[in-house]
């Protein structure tokens, strides 16, 4: 059986602030996405900007660029 949308979002959200902890910068742009609630529950989102390895050690990262693209787009539609 699959993971829950909000399970998947949850483990996302834990990993996100893991990754930016100690950099502020990352760690408020990372708040900021998790306390808008939407963006991190569009799997489309997921997809195009988180990225998470598949060796080694689970790291996870945003890549800001495609979230702003990919934000602004969403706005102008």
């Amino acid at each position: 059986m699959g993971d829950s949308a909000s399970s998947v979002v949850e483990r996302i959200e834990a990993a996100l602030r893991a990754w930016a902890r100690g950099f502020y910068p990352s760690g408020a742009a990372v708040e900021l996405l998790i306390a808008h609630g939407a963006w991190l529950n569009r799997a489309d989102f997921r997809r195009r900007t988180i990225w998470i390895s598949d060796e080694g050690p689970v790291c996870i990262a945003v890549d800001w660029v495609a979230a702003r693209d990919l934000t602004g787009r969403a706005k102008r539609h």
